[in-house]
């Protein structure tokens, strides 16, 4: 069984819509990766915002 409260959370609209938008960053995040070009010029932030 899931907790009651721990259901409504998950079920809310709020944490759907933020789970879809870290989905939809890291999509992006791993789309300027795979360019060598972007990822020369910011190749060290996009990795440090992977630890974050």
């Amino acid at each position: 069984m899931i907790n009651p409260k721990i259901q409504r959370l998950v079920e809310s609209s709020k944490f759907q819509n933020f789970i879809m938008g870290l989905i939809v960053l890291n999509g992006i995040t791993m789309g300027f990766e795979t360019s060598k070009s972007f990822s020369l010029e910011y190749g060290t932030f996009l990795h440090f915002s992977i630890l974050l």
